[in-house]
């Protein structure tokens, strides 16, 4: 899921076009304090940037306003099928991120604003079962994050307030028995925390006071 590196320095040039389009497509850009630009120009770049894997298939292409990123960014797989897909908006992340598998499963949807993380973000397990759902705002973890075992059964269940862990986390084993209770506030440990096994049976209780453990 990682997203490709986009070039910071001279790489050797292989091809500077212009399509039907007029828009200008480009593998060959400087980087100048995070603005890139053509060789011998000074005005910041304005086009498409691509790259093509050894075998001629396209591998990425991103867009281009005055230096920074605007536009649909993609990547792909060297069998053609498509990594990624996200958006910039002068420079940043902005809006939906969907990533995929080689074999085309969906891994994950991601929200961005402004270049931070912000709103649902969702994974999936290669059998297609939801591995994850989890909320941020302004970068920051915020509201419910939930997860689900490999056979659909929920792994888990917390909240998240301003970044910190707030409130109960829940965790459950793959055969729906619960594992653990523990209670959060502020990012700290605060109250009775349990831990059971796969039968139903308590294994450990501790209790906590301002992330302290008393009991």
């Amino acid at each position: 899921m990682k997203k490709l590196l986009l070039l910071l320095f001279l790489i050797p040039l292989i091809s500077c076009t212009e399509d039907w389009t007029g828009e200008k497509e480009n593998i060959y850009l400087q980087d100048r304090n995070g603005i890139k630009y053509e060789i011998n120009s000074e005005v910041g770049f304005t086009g498409k940037y691509v790259l093509y894997s050894d075998n001629g298939q396209k591998s990425y292409e991103t867009n281009y306003k005055n230096g920074k990123e605007d536009g649909l960014d993609t990547s792909w797989f060297k069998n053609g099928q498509k990594q990624y897909e996200t958006n910039y908006k002068n420079g940043m992340e902005d809006g939906l991120r969907t990533g995929w598998n080689r074999n085309g499963q969906k891994e994950f949807e991601a929200n961005f604003k402004n270049g931070k993380n912000d709103g649902l973000w969702t994974g999936w397990y290669k059998n297609g079962q939801k591995e994850f759902e989890a909320n941020w705002k302004n970068g920051k973890k915020d509201g419910l994050w939930t997860g689900w075992h490999e056979n659909g059964q929920k792994s888990y269940e917390t909240n998240y307030k301003n970044g910190k862990q707030d409130g109960l986390w829940t965790g459950w084993h793959e055969n729906g028995q619960k594992e653990f209770e523990t209670n959060w506030k502020n990012d700290n440990y605060v109250g009775l925390h349990t831990w059971w096994d796969k039968e139903g049976n308590v294994t450990k209780t501790e209790t906590y006071k301002d992330g302290k453990l008393v009991k």
